[in-house]
């Protein structure tokens, strides 16, 4: 451990020597006659076009920038009355004064003049895609997994799991992942407000910044906060009407600042009950007498979620913040599930005998993440950023299924019988970062950071087994204690150049060692493995003119098993079927190459990721118990190409669209099921969002997407998709916001499949509540005149989707 530190020590010794080269720079500002014009404003913006520092001309027309570092720039000077001047400039320490600029008369008064600007809602970068939510969809009263579900190129498939462009994504909360304990992202997400969205980036291949385990792509939502003087919030409440009954998601946000001080918090909170139905064919070919088994079930989870924040930050000088955040997460819930597994002779209709399954399930989940922030910006263009981070999850679960073997009649065959278990895991994390980001000579751009990081998840499981009627007792040959523990140390250093307007490129390495301890007091077995890796990244960027721009990147990534993937339990999903880990998996690596073509607002994507080792569930099939056993594994080599377009089209004045289309192609080489297994298929995707404003206050969203039939191995997806409907109105001037939407009305998010490969031979389909009509009331409370605070880029960028 101590090597750790005295690596993070050097780091920061190095990152503070780096030296700053700042000086003022000074213009005047004229008419076409020569004449000095007061109170015009003179503004810098950096090369991203973001603003940098700004002056006010005063009675001799000069304006002045402080404390500003060589470099390219954008130099924009206005004054009403005058045509707006915007050229770029480059400072140098030696050439202190920018001249002469002169504005010409526009004969426009100040009582003539109405500023009217709007966001783009898509605005494609050269790595990455900016989705502005309030523009690009009605965001009031929603939460932020609607906002997802919409973005383009996002694919939220049947178990929630999330991909951009052929790549599985991770969830970012202001610049660190959303799910740092454990707690899903589709509940913490369904608890937070989606007017909290100032924008959503997404990265689909990040660069050596971000963690080498963020393998795939990345979607980073950046929250608004408030910084001024006073006090404001939004309030906001969901209510959902659905067949399988209803729920209801209420939330507060605040803000309040003082001084140096800014106080700001936020509840969500997801009470309901849900439902998930599934039915699943499997046929078993090799018995003596070929056997049918098919399970239907029912899946009811039920319960209580609350999500709160807390955070403080002290402006202690114009250069030093130091901040504070708290986040905490309760679920308190049940499910119920209650499956039948009819058996008959192979192409017979007539019942022989049943399985009923009820499944009962407790869960209680307790997560806490304290994050200790401070950032230092000695100039408008340096920042060291560095966090320190705790945190602590528990999960505790019990669960009991009773298996009755019955005859078509109702009639018990033989004892029932019981499976079950009680588990207590808990997990502590800590974590500090930093990281630097500084202007070199010759233009160069510096960013560097390093991050050290640790967990322990300790998981107890208790095998249960039934006695008697209602008695359950302790089971050792399914019980077992499995503990894991994780040490990284990062350091990543990226470096970026531009010459001109037109070019500009980019070039990263990151360097990783880990240590991973896993023992099993089962057999008393365990492993500890380490490893040094390094991921470079790299980026061209060029402008070709016309509104056209063309950019070119690689990155090389790592995805790390997840904790619960090498853990050896074993858990029953039904009475035919169970997975568990496997403590002997491997990491597993990608290549990424993307190309971005730009044309104004219109974006062509072309990337291509072949990855080695992947992660996957590999299913298996006992004939002589009927069970169903799928277990972890590394396979082989998987090619995937993406084309990716993004359209946004204007039809009328008050009617906007944004088409976004997919083309996908993906091969799959690698032993699989005991034999040699090749496969290659294409697929695709399309949304179209349609925005209507009617004026008044009344606006509509129409929405939908189709994915077309698809392979994932040796199992086939048929098509499916989805449509929803909003309604919304604004009231007392805008404070107020009462919306209705029909989501997926006819039930077009239902997911069926077929297996067929070696000796398994199943097909089925899956279906949740998707279906549901939601009313929404929002309300703005306190000043409409509060500026935005400060975007915590907090750290713990390693664990949440693994945990």
């Amino acid at each position: 451990m101590k090597h750790y530190f005295l690596f993070l020590i050097a780091w920061l010794s190095l990152s503070l020597s780096v030296a700053h080269a700042q000086r003022a720079f000074t213009g005047r500002v004229t008419d076409a006659a020569g004449k000095p014009l007061e109170f015009a404003t003179a503004a810098l913006y950096d090369t991203d076009s973001a603003f940098f520092k700004g002056s006010v001309t005063d009675a001799t027309g000069t304006f002045q920038f402080d404390r500003v570092s060589p470099g390219r720039y954008t130099l924009e000077v206005r004054l009403i009355g005058f045509q707006t001047v915007r050229k770029p400039v480059d400072l140098r320490a030696s050439e202190p004064d920018l001249g002469t600029i002169t504005l010409a008369e526009t004969g426009v008064g100040l009582s003539e003049v109405t500023v009217t600007a709007t966001a783009p809602a898509v605005l494609q970068k050269a790595d990455r895609m900016i989705v502005r939510p309030e523009v690009y969809m009605l965001t009031a009263g929603k939460n932020a997994a609607d906002v997802l579900r919409q973005l383009p190129g996002v694919i939220v498939d049947a178990n929630g799991g999330i991909s951009i462009v052929g790549k599985p994504a991770i969830v970012y909360i202001n610049g660190k992942p959303a799910d740092l304990t454990g707690t899903t992202v589709e509940q913490l997400l369904k608890t937070m407000q989606a007017e909290r969205i100032e924008r959503v980036e997404l990265i689909t291949n990040p660069s050596a910044r971000y963690e080498a385990a963020h393998s795939g792509a990345i979607i980073d939502i950046r929250l608004r906060r408030d910084e001024s003087m006073g006090f404001n919030g939004t309030a906001s409440a969901s209510y959902y009407l659905k067949t399988t009954g209803p729920a209801v998601e209420p939330s507060l946000s605040a803000n309040y600042r003082s001084g140096r001080w800014n106080v700001y918090g936020s509840y969500g909170g997801n009470m309901g009950r849900y439902e998930h139905q599934y039915h699943n064919v499997n046929r078993y070919h090799a018995l003596d007498v070929p056997l049918e088994y098919t399970d239907h079930g029912v899946f009811r989870p039920s319960g209580i979620l609350h999500n709160g924040s807390f955070g403080v930050d002290w402006y202690a000088s114009d250069r030093h913040t130091l901040g504070f955040l708290a986040r905490g997460v309760r679920y308190d819930g049940g499910n119920i599930n209650r499956t039948t597994t009819d058996i008959r002779r192979l192409g017979r209709t007539e019942v022989d005998s049943a399985i009923h399954a009820p499944l009962t399930m407790d869960i209680y989940n307790n997560n806490l993440s304290l994050d200790l922030n401070h950032v230092w910006t000695p100039t408008k263009q340096t920042r060291l950023s560095t966090d320190v981070i705790y945190a602590y999850a528990d999960h505790n679960q019990e669960q009991q299924m009773v298996l009755h073997y019955v005859t078509p009649d109702g009639r018990e065959l033989r004892p029932r019988e019981g499976k079950g278990h009680s588990v207590f895991q808990k997990t502590n994390v800590w974590l500090v970062k930093t990281d630097l980001e500084a202007p070199l000579p010759a233009s160069v751009r510096l960013e560097t950071g390093a991050q050290l990081s640790g967990i322990r998840r300790d998981n107890n499981l208790r095998g249960l087994t039934l006695a008697t009627a209602d008695a359950w007792i302790d089971n050792p040959g399914q019980s077992n204690h499995f503990i894991y523990k994780e040490q990284i140390a990062g350091l990543y250093l990226n470096l970026s150049r531009g010459w001109g307007e037109r070019f500009s490129c980019s070039a990263g390495l990151r360097a990783e060692h880990t240590l991973q301890d896993g023992y099993q007091e089962v057999g008393d077995t365990g492993f500890t493995r380490r490893r040094w890796e390094l991921f470079p990244s790299a980026s061209v960027q060029v402008a070709l003119g016309h509104g056209q721009s063309l950019s070119l990147s690689y990155a090389r990534k790592v995805d790390r098993p997840s904790f619960s993937s090498l853990n050896p339990f074993r858990f029953y999903e039904s009475p035919t079927s169970y997975q568990e880990g496997n403590p002997n998996l491997q990491p597993s690596y990608r290549h990424s190459l993307q190309m971005v073509y730009r044309l104004r607002s219109y974006s062509l994507t072309l990337s291509y990721t072949r990855t080695d080792d992947m992660i996957t569930q590999e299913p298996s099939q006992d004939d002589a118990t009927r069970m169903q056993h799928y277990t972890y594994m590394n396979f082989g080599r998987v090619d995937n190409a993406t084309l990716s377009l993004n359209i946004p089209i204007t039809v009328a004045s008050r009617w906007t669209m944004n088409v976004n289309a997919n083309g996908f192609y993906r091969a799959y080489r690698s032993r699989f099921m005991g034999s040699d297994f090749r496969q290659a298929s294409f697929y695709g995707h399309a949304y179209v969002n349609n925005r209507f404003d009617w004026g008044r206050g009344w606006q509509m969203q129409l929405s939908g997407y189709v994915v077309t039939p698809r392979w994932y191995l040796a199992r086939r997806y048929q098509a499916y998709g989805s449509m929803a409907l909003s309604v919304e109105k604004s009231l007392w001037s805008g404070r107020g916001t009462l919306s209705a939407t029909l989501n997926d009305p006819f039930r077009w998010e239902t997911s069926h499949y077929v297996f067929r490969y070696g000796i398994i031979d199943n097909d089925g389909w899956a279906m949740s509540d998707t279906r549901y009509l939601r009313l929404d009331f929002s309300y703005r409370f306190g000043s409409d005149k509060v500026k935005r605070s400060r975007q915590r880029r907090t750290g713990a960028e390693t664990f949440n989707d693994r945990l």
